[in-house]
């Protein structure tokens, strides 16, 4: 799931990604559930997924908008890694 998820931010992120002080910005709403329909997954899923990459610092969230903090590491997650 976190490989499914990684990839998912990656693509939002060369669409909707902002450069920022904090890494890449996507300023879209964009809900746990919006990914888990985009990878084919739960909402449990994706919410522990991104929660240890958040907890990793790969990337912060907020309420409307999610910053990819550490591509390189974000893309090893893609990757298999």
């Amino acid at each position: 799931v976190a490989r499914r998820v990684a990839g998912a931010l990656i693509r939002l992120a060369a669409k909707f990604g902002d450069p920022a002080p904090e890494g890449l910005l996507l300023q879209v709403p964009l809900t746990r559930a919006d990914i888990a329909g985009m990878t084919g997954s739960t909402t449990e899923s994706v919410s522990r997924a991104m929660s240890a990459m958040r907890r990793d610092g790969i990337i912060d969230t907020g309420r409307k908008w999610t910053a990819i903090t550490d591509m390189p590491a974000l893309r090893d997650i893609a990757d298999g890694g």
